[in-house]
Protein backbone atom coordinates (compact mmCIF):
# COMPACT_ATOMS: atom_id res chain seq x y z
CA UNK A 1 0.00 0.00 0.00
CA UNK A 2 0.81 3.84 0.23
CA UNK A 3 2.49 3.12 3.54
CA UNK A 4 5.31 0.72 2.06
CA UNK A 5 5.41 2.59 -0.89
CA UNK A 6 6.40 6.03 1.51
CA UNK A 7 9.00 3.88 3.09
CA UNK A 8 10.90 2.92 0.11
CA UNK A 9 10.29 6.73 -0.93
CA UNK A 10 11.69 8.18 2.15
CA UNK A 11 8.63 10.20 1.79
CA UNK A 12 5.57 10.95 4.39
CA UNK A 13 2.83 9.05 4.24
CA UNK A 14 0.67 12.33 3.65
CA UNK A 15 2.93 13.11 0.44
CA UNK A 16 3.34 9.50 -0.61
CA UNK A 17 -1.00 9.93 -0.52
CA UNK A 18 -1.06 13.18 -2.37
CA UNK A 19 1.54 12.05 -5.32
CA UNK A 20 -0.56 8.81 -5.65
CA UNK A 21 -3.57 10.80 -5.99
CA UNK A 22 -2.39 13.01 -8.59
CA UNK A 23 -1.41 9.74 -10.38
CA UNK A 24 -5.05 8.32 -10.03
CA UNK A 25 -6.53 11.64 -11.42
CA UNK A 26 -3.96 11.72 -14.56
CA UNK A 27 -4.84 8.50 -15.45
CA UNK A 28 -1.79 6.53 -14.76
CA UNK A 29 -2.11 4.88 -11.70
CA UNK A 30 -4.38 2.32 -10.36
CA UNK A 31 -5.30 1.44 -7.17
CA UNK A 32 -6.47 -2.01 -6.65
CA UNK A 33 -9.19 -3.97 -3.92
CA UNK A 34 -6.19 -4.86 -2.12
CA UNK A 35 -4.75 -1.66 -1.89
CA UNK A 36 -2.03 -2.34 -4.01
CA UNK A 37 -0.77 0.36 -6.76
CA UNK A 38 -0.08 -0.37 -10.18
CA UNK A 39 0.48 1.35 -13.18
CA UNK A 40 -2.80 1.99 -15.61
CA UNK A 41 -2.61 -0.04 -18.89
CA UNK A 42 -1.42 2.00 -21.78
CA UNK A 43 0.91 4.34 -19.05
CA UNK A 44 4.31 4.79 -20.49
CA UNK A 45 6.98 5.77 -18.37
CA UNK A 46 7.33 9.30 -20.18
CA UNK A 47 4.19 10.12 -17.84
CA UNK A 48 5.93 9.47 -14.27
CA UNK A 49 8.48 11.43 -13.10
CA UNK A 50 11.57 10.04 -11.24
CA UNK A 51 13.56 12.02 -9.35
CA UNK A 52 16.68 9.59 -7.63
CA UNK A 53 18.25 10.88 -4.35
CA UNK A 54 22.15 9.85 -3.50
CA UNK A 55 22.93 10.60 -0.12
CA UNK A 56 26.65 11.30 1.48
CA UNK A 57 27.85 12.52 4.12
CA UNK A 58 30.77 14.63 2.41
CA UNK A 59 32.17 12.60 -0.13
CA UNK A 60 30.56 14.63 -3.12
CA UNK A 61 32.99 13.41 -5.68
CA UNK A 62 31.79 9.50 -5.29
CA UNK A 63 27.67 11.01 -4.73
CA UNK A 64 28.17 12.54 -8.86
CA UNK A 65 29.42 9.41 -9.82
CA UNK A 66 26.61 7.75 -8.53
CA UNK A 67 24.22 10.16 -9.38
CA UNK A 68 25.23 10.28 -12.85
CA UNK A 69 24.44 6.18 -12.97
CA UNK A 70 21.11 7.33 -11.70
CA UNK A 71 20.68 9.41 -14.83
CA UNK A 72 20.19 6.81 -17.21
CA UNK A 73 16.57 5.47 -15.29
CA UNK A 74 15.55 9.16 -13.27
CA UNK A 75 14.53 12.39 -14.94
CA UNK A 76 16.30 14.04 -12.04
CA UNK A 77 19.59 13.36 -10.17
CA UNK A 78 20.42 14.97 -6.41
CA UNK A 79 22.46 14.66 -4.31
CA UNK A 80 22.36 15.19 -0.61
CA UNK A 81 25.03 16.11 1.20
CA UNK A 82 25.45 16.93 5.32
CA UNK A 83 25.69 21.02 5.56
CA UNK A 84 27.67 20.59 8.55
CA UNK A 85 30.42 18.63 6.74
CA UNK A 86 30.50 19.80 3.37
CA UNK A 87 32.16 23.73 2.57
CA UNK A 88 30.79 25.38 -0.23
CA UNK A 89 32.63 26.42 -2.44
CA UNK A 90 32.53 27.81 -6.94
CA UNK A 91 34.50 24.45 -7.71
CA UNK A 92 31.45 22.70 -5.57
CA UNK A 93 28.79 24.13 -7.44
CA UNK A 94 30.48 24.11 -10.77
CA UNK A 95 30.93 20.58 -10.53
CA UNK A 96 27.17 19.92 -9.82
CA UNK A 97 26.45 22.20 -12.66
CA UNK A 98 28.15 20.43 -14.69
CA UNK A 99 27.53 17.14 -14.10
CA UNK A 100 23.70 18.41 -14.51
CA UNK A 101 23.23 16.67 -10.67
CA UNK A 102 21.05 18.55 -8.41
CA UNK A 103 22.94 19.76 -4.72
CA UNK A 104 21.12 19.94 -1.79
CA UNK A 105 22.62 20.51 1.74
CA UNK A 106 20.93 18.95 4.79
CA UNK A 107 20.95 21.80 7.53
CA UNK A 108 19.56 20.49 11.40
CA UNK A 109 16.08 19.30 10.27
CA UNK A 110 15.78 21.16 6.50
CA UNK A 111 17.24 21.05 3.20
CA UNK A 112 18.92 24.03 1.65
CA UNK A 113 18.92 23.84 -2.71
CA UNK A 114 22.09 24.83 -4.30
CA UNK A 115 21.84 23.65 -7.72
CA UNK A 116 18.60 22.67 -9.26
CA UNK A 117 18.27 19.31 -10.66
CA UNK A 118 17.50 20.44 -14.28
CA UNK A 119 15.18 17.46 -16.14
CA UNK A 120 16.30 14.42 -18.61
CA UNK A 121 14.31 12.17 -20.87
CA UNK A 122 16.18 9.07 -20.27
CA UNK A 123 14.61 5.95 -22.00
CA UNK A 124 16.34 3.12 -20.88
CA UNK A 125 15.19 -0.43 -20.30
CA UNK A 126 16.59 0.42 -16.59
CA UNK A 127 13.76 3.18 -16.56
CA UNK A 128 11.15 0.75 -17.09
CA UNK A 129 12.48 -1.93 -14.53
CA UNK A 130 12.51 0.92 -12.39
CA UNK A 131 9.02 2.39 -12.82
CA UNK A 132 7.77 -1.61 -12.30
CA UNK A 133 9.53 -2.30 -9.00
CA UNK A 134 8.56 1.42 -8.05
CA UNK A 135 4.40 0.22 -8.87
CA UNK A 136 5.46 -3.57 -8.24
CA UNK A 137 4.74 -4.58 -11.73
CA UNK A 138 5.00 -7.90 -13.40
CA UNK A 139 7.19 -7.36 -16.65
CA UNK A 140 4.77 -6.38 -19.30
CA UNK A 141 3.63 -9.15 -21.90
Amino acid sequence: GADDLADCLFLSARDTTTLLGRLERSGSAIRGRSGAWRLAPGAGTSQIEIVAVEAKLERWRDAIVQALEYLEFANRSVVVLDGARVRVTPALLSAFRVARVGLWLQCGDHLVQHVNAPRHHPLSPRRVLAADRLFAMSPRQ
